[in-house]
């Protein structure tokens, strides 16, 4: 699998987002109909970065070519729990360019993964944690 190697995206152009966490139809008469979304919640950053003219045509190779246009993933290390996750490119990274330096802007989904290391959801088995669509059990949990 592919690795990120244009380091951190910096935290001043950072921004987290979730989905939302249900789904919500609307018929053609009625009310509107929402239900509880099954699948795991995709993780979204959307940040910044900035490249050299060599480092921009390295990059730019390597998104069309290895990474098929944000058709194949890759591992990036997420320093907000300090492992490496397998994630993918949303859209199209866009950028703005002087004489010298491109300033890349690019969205992020993280594969649905087990990230959940806070301590009051770890240690409360009454709130379900769910991961890859099935209920974590208390042995698990105790080993997290």
């Amino acid at each position: 699998m592919e690795k990120w190697k244009w380091g951190q995206i910096k935290l001043d152009g950072f921004r987290n987002e979730f989905q939302e966490g249900y789904i919500e139809v609307t018929p053609d008469a009625g009310i509107p109909f929402r239900r509880e979304r099954f699948s795991d919640i995709q993780d979204i950053i959307q940040g910044n970065f900035t490249l050299d003219k060599t480092q921009y045509i390295d990059f730019m190779s390597w998104y069309k070519f290895n990474i098929r246009q944000g058709a194949i993933p890759f591992k990036y290390f997420d320093c907000r729990i300090g492992q490496e996750r397998t994630t993918r490119i949303v859209g199209k990274p866009t950028w703005s360019s002087n004489s010298k330096y491109y300033e890349m802007s690019i969205s992020l989904t993280f594969d649905s993964e087990v990230f959940y290391f806070d301590k009051v959801l770890a240690a409360n088995y009454l709130l379900p944690i769910v991961a890859n669509g099935g209920y974590l059990t208390t042995d698990v949990r105790r080993s997290l």
